[in-house]
C-alpha cells in the first residue's frame, strides 16, 4: 500500500488523506457524527483512529473501507489518542481521566482518574505519558493498569509529551506568557527556556543527532532542538503557517509535517528546517497520522 498522511479536519469533521509520493490530497472522508471535532489521530493494524473533542468519543474506521465508521464513548474532551498492538489510550481532559480501550474489540477496558485537565499522552516500552495541562505535571503510568509508576514536576503547564530515546520531552507555556522544553530521563531533567509557548513537539534522528521540533502555535514558526549528553540546546528556528497545531515526522523520508489552521493547509519541512511544499487540506486541520 502507498504511504499515506492522514489529517484531521476539525472544522468540517472530514480526514483528508495525502499521497507522501505525489505531495497533494487524493481524497477527503467524511465523518457520519456531525460536529465530532476530530483533534488527534493515531493509526494501528490498518485502522484509523481518531479522539474526537466535541463528541467525547474515540471513532475507528478500516483505511480500506473508511466509510465503515464506528464510535465508543470516553470521558469529556478526548484531547490526545496513542496506540499499540492491543490497546488504545486516551486522554480526556474535561473528566481527568485516561481512558484505555481494547482495540480490537473496540471497548473501554480501563478508566483512571488523572490531574486536572490532562492534554497530551505519549507510549513507550510499556509505558504511558501523561502531560497535565494545569498542574504542570508528567506523569507515567504503567500499560498493563494504567497504575502511576512515576512524577515528575514541570516549569508551566503542560501541552504536550513526546517519546525518545533519552525518556520523555514535554513542553508548555510558563506563567510569564514564554515556553519551555523539558527532558525527563530517569531521575535526571532537563529544561530549556523558549521565547514562544511550546504548544506541540515531537522527537526525530538527523543523521546521529537526536533532535526535537517545537510548534508555536501562536507565533507561527518552529523552533529545532538538539537533545545533548548534557541537555537540550538550541538548534535553529524557522516561519510557518499560521497557528500550527500538530507534528508528524516522517523518519524515512526526513520529512516533518505540520498542520496549520487557519492556512488550511499542511506544510511540509526538512530536517534541516526548510520549507518544502504546502498541501490543502479541509478546515482547520489537526491531528497527523503517517502510515
Amino acid at each position: 500500500m502507498a504511504r499515506r498522511l492522514y489529517v484531521a479536519n476539525s472544522g468540517e469533521d472530514s480526514i483528508s488523506v495525502i499521497s507522501v509520493a505525489n505531495r497533494c490530497e487524493i481524497t477527503r472522508i467524511p465523518l457520519l457524527r456531525a460536529g465530532c471535532g476530530p483533534r488527534r489521530l493515531a493509526v494501528m493494524g490498518n485502522a484509523l483512529y481518531r479522539a474526537d473533542t466535541f463528541s467525547s468519543a474515540v471513532g475507528r474506521f478500516p483505511l480500506n473501507c473508511p466509510h465503515n465508521q464506528a464510535e465508543v464513548s470516553v470521558g469529556a474532551c478526548p484531547t490526545d489518542i496513542a496506540v499499540d498492538a492491543w490497546h488504545v489510550y486516551v486522554a480526556c481532559g474535561e473528566s481527568n481521566s485516561l481512558w484505555k480501550l481494547n482495540r480490537r474489540a473496540f471497548v473501554p477496558e480501563l478508566c483512571v482518574a488523572t490531574g486536572a485537565f490532562p492534554i497530551g499522552v505519549a507510549t513507550k516500552d510499556g509505558h504511558i505519558a501523561v502531560a497535565e495541562l494545569m498542574t504542570g505535571r508528567l506523569c507515567v503510568h504503567g500499560i498493563a493498569d494504567l497504575e502511576k509508576i512515576a512524577e515528575y514536576a514541570a516549569e508551566g503547564m503542560q501541552l504536550w509529551v513526546a517519546a525518545c530515546s533519552k525518556g520523555w520531552l514535554c513542553g508548555g507555556v510558563t506563567g510569564d506568557g514564554k515556553g519551555v522544553v523539558t527532558l525527563f530521563s530517569g531521575t535526571q531533567s532537563a529544561a530549556m527556556p523558549l521565547s514562544f509557548p511550546a504548544s506541540k513537539g515531537a522527537a526525530f534522528w538527523h543523521g546521529e543527532k537526536e533532535k526535537a521540533v517545537v510548534a508555536h502555535v501562536w507565533d507561527d514558526c518552529l523552533t529545532f532542538v538538539e537533545l545533548t549528553e548534557d541537555g537540550l540546546k538550541l538548534a535553529g528556528w524557522t516561519e510557518c503557517g499560521r497557528m500550527p497545531d500538530e507534528l508528524c515526522v516522517d523518519q524515512k523520508e526526513e520529512v516533518i509535517y505540520v498542520s496549520c489552521m487557519m492556512e488550511n493547509a499542511v506544510e511540509a519541512f526538512s530536517f534541516a528546517g526548510e520549507r518544502m511544499f504546502s498541501v490543502p487540506v479541509g478546515r482547520e486541520p489537526r491531528g497527523l497520522a503517517l502510515w
